[in-house]
């Protein structure tokens, strides 16, 4: 009945706070928003010409396959995009990189292309200007690629080579490889017109606008942590005590706190996201998940956050270092994650530590909203995290209820 009583107290304690949390939650979504904007305007504005880098192409191969390669790279959106790809002479290529007016120049050599063909196999040369960037990165990556595709398009060679010597019909290889080597290369970069288009961004299947969007809702709901810490602090640490010799114990209170956060957040969230799931009716948000999975999906987010805040709640003893530990705690796991910059943009290490986080599976789950893919698997593992989360409160809390037997009221902070 005790425990009846004292869970009803909690639910009106936190209920009362929904006056602070809206107030807290318009904060931090102008401090959310603004972060949310830089990062995205960051990664993803759009680069002027003038802050292009020219690579300057110069060909000595009066081959139609080799003007074709630099004819489809000049016309190619992705590389026009953050290159300015010209044709010049050898002389005035070299001149360009010695001048840095040009970050690179790349000279295909004289017979290159027939190198290809009998194996003899020219290099092309790339020269660099002196100032070093993180496009001479990326031009050393897009020759091995280029590299690697050559290799497959020899062995089309040799195999017709082959093909032809067996059957002793050599004598037509030379004309045979002209027109298979042009249809093979105006298929390999005219390959719109013969593959799907798959758009590859570093927010996966979201949107720019609804990645971050998503990372949004989960930084506020795990910040608004920070009101709950405040509050729960509030409580004498000698009542605490009271209530454990009145049966109440720290499994109790954990759960109490744990259910009036959760009822709290729940109600919240639901309310917000009918009024946008409403919203998406007259305005195109994006959302493709119904309003019953959105639901349910907050219920195990909503639970998960609550579990955390416990939690980091209790790992200290004094109010402001509590809210102090947990508002870096949430910064940094968001980080990791991929919440303030896509995880595959951040170094392979921290990817394999953002696997270990429950902000990963939080913006995973938020993230379905927008793209209509329900993961079972992500529930499952916001389920123990929870449960992990509440263990560690129920621990924390013991040590403390023994503290303060023992030692006597500590203070905050």
């Amino acid at each position: 009945m005790n425990k009846l009583i004292y869970l009803k107290l909690e639910l009106k304690r936190k209920f009362k706070l929904i006056p602070q949390i809206l107030i807290g939650t318009i904060a931090l979504s102008l401090v959310v928003g603004a972060i949310v904007f830089c990062a995205s305007k960051l990664l993803y504005s759009d680069v002027s010409i003038k802050e292009k880098r020219t690579i300057v192409f110069t060909s000595q191969d009066d081959s139609e396959m080799t003007g074709l390669i630099v004819s489809t790279l000049r016309n190619s959106k992705s590389i026009n995009s953050v290159c300015n790809i010209i044709e010049s002479d050898y002389d005035t290529a070299i001149k360009m990189v010695q001048n840095e007016e040009a970050i690179a120049a790349v000279i295909i050599p004289k017979d290159f292309m027939n190198s290809l063909m009998d194996g003899e196999n020219y290099p092309i040369s790339i020269r660099y200007s002196s100032t070093k960037s993180i496009y001479s990165m990326v031009i050393t990556e897009l020759t091995k690629a280029a590299q690697y595709t050559l290799q497959t398009a020899q062995a089309g060679v040799y195999t017709l080579h082959d093909y032809y010597k067996a059957n002793d019909v050599l004598e037509y290889e030379s004309k045979a490889n002209k027109s298979l080597n042009m249809i093979y290369l105006g298929k390999a970069f005219k390959r719109g017109k013969f593959f799907d288009r798959h758009i590859i961004t570093a927010t996966g299947n979201l949107s720019t606008t609804n990645y971050y969007f998503a990372s949004g809702i989960m930084l506020i709901l795990l910040l608004l942590g920070c009101v709950f810490i405040l509050k729960s602090k509030d409580t004498d640490e000698v009542i605490a005590l009271k209530l454990q010799q009145n049966g109440i114990g720290a499994v109790s209170q954990v759960l109490a706190h744990l259910i009036s956060i959760f009822a709290v957040l729940y109600v919240l969230a639901s309310v917000f996201m009918i009024g946008l799931y409403a919203l998406n009716s007259r305005v195109d948000i994006g959302f493709q998940l119904s309003l019953k999975n959105i639901l349910i999906n907050n219920l195990f987010i909503c639970l998960c956050c609550s579990s955390f805040m416990c939690f980091t709640g209790n790992l200290l003893s004094g109010k402001y270092s509590a809210i102090l530990l947990h508002f870096i705690l949430v910064i940094i796991c968001s980080f990791i994650s991929g919440a303030f910059v896509p995880d595959i943009l951040l170094p392979e290490t921290l990817s394999k530590i953002a696997d270990y986080l429950p902000t990963t599976y939080i913006l995973n789950i938020i993230g379905t909203m927008f793209t209509g893919e329900v993961f079972t698997e992500n529930i499952i593992k916001l389920l123990i995290f929870t449960g992990i989360f509440t263990l560690a409160a129920t621990i924390f809390t013991k040590i403390h209820l023994l503290e303060i037997k023992h030692f006597g009221k500590r203070g905050n902070d």
